[in-house]
């Protein structure tokens, strides 16, 4: 039996959207985002500086791997007692100097090796086996198997990507916490 179903999370493009354009954390060791354990040396700090005027609850910081969350994610998310993230403190400052309260970075503390490496479509025939397998992918498609208990993961073998389960996106829904979201269906094999 399947799991229920998994979304690919990416920023969805908003019309004016406030987007990330600098931070502050020169001497912060920004791949601590992507191997799934507790950041405990959080500057407390932090500021991310933005421009646009479009709030969203996935703040775009392009080129980065961060997940910034409003204070409805964090509610949604909490409420639903979903494990598996850390909420690190932002100060979020517009271009113009005004201060974006209620933001954080959402860090995800789990890293599944979930690839079902014979149902993912790859680019090239040399599929995993190239230097850099996550640039020959096509598809991702999940195992089953690995699945059962989570709610959020980034996938081992392509950190760059996070995955959610229905029930992570269902209390976003509740809370009216999506906007900036995209939450594109995983293949599940």
């Amino acid at each position: 039996m399947k799991p229920n179903n998994f979304y690919d999370l990416f920023f969805k493009e908003v019309p004016r959207a406030v987007i990330g354009v600098r931070d502050n954390l020169t001497d912060f060791d920004q791949e601590l985002f992507v191997i799934g354990q507790s950041i405990s040396d959080w500057p407390l700090d932090a500021t991310l500086i933005v421009e646009g005027y479009e709030l969203t609850d996935y703040l775009f910081y392009p080129l980065s791997s961060w997940i910034t969350v409003s204070e409805k994610v964090q509610r949604a998310l909490m409420r639903s007692n979903l494990q598996g993230v850390q909420f690190l403190p932002l100060r979020v400052e517009h271009v113009s100097g005004a201060s974006l309260p209620g933001y954080s970075v959402l860090n995800v503390l789990e890293v599944c090796s979930a690839l079902d490496v014979e149902h993912t479509e790859w680019l090239t025939p040399e599929r995993e086996k190239s230097q850099y397998p996550e640039l020959n992918i096509w598809e991702i498609a999940l195992d089953s198997q690995k699945l059962r208990g989570k709610h959020i993961f980034r996938l081992a073998e392509v950190r760059s990507q996070v995955f959610v389960s229905e029930v992570f996106v269902q209390s976003l829904r509740t809370e009216k916490a999506t906007k900036g979201f995209s939450f594109i269906k995983a293949r599940i094999e």
